[in-house]
């Protein structure tokens, strides 16, 4: 599995050697996070969250990464609780809402998520 995740980050960080060592399991990736996010594994949840946010080899799909950061986020990723944060403070993949922000924002800060804590700061301090 760890074999996957380093081609992902490859992936995202565009090393065109990696790149091409890794495009051909794309696919196979994609059915094994698949595979392993339906067996409610955070990371694997988390991960298609990302690749669905940003459309890395997938066509971008905020309702879908919003699906599998919700997952994720429940068994405690700190990394899918800021996404979810995100997603509700902006309307991606689904209704704006500050105070889901706010939640989500503090969970991930919670769970130790330095991110998590300065975007629910901000989120205060405009008055949200």
């Amino acid at each position: 599995m760890k074999h996957y995740f380093n081609c992902i980050l490859a992936l995202v960080l565009i090393f065109s050697p990696v790149k091409v060592f890794c495009e051909p399991q794309a696919t196979q990736l994609l059915e094994e996070l698949r595979k392993n996010g339906a067996k409610d594994e955070a990371d694997a949840q988390f991960h298609l969250g990302e690749i669905y946010f940003a459309g890395w080899g997938v066509k971008k799909n905020y309702e879908e990464a919003v699906k599998w950061w919700r997952l994720a986020a429940t068994h405690g990723s700190a990394g899918a609780q800021n996404g979810l944060g995100v997603m509700y403070e902006y309307g991606l993949g689904l209704s704006q809402d500050y105070s889901q922000a706010k939640y989500w924002y503090s969970k991930a800060c919670d769970n130790g998520l330095p991110r998590g804590c300065e975007n629910y700061r901000k989120l205060k301090e405009s008055g949200h």
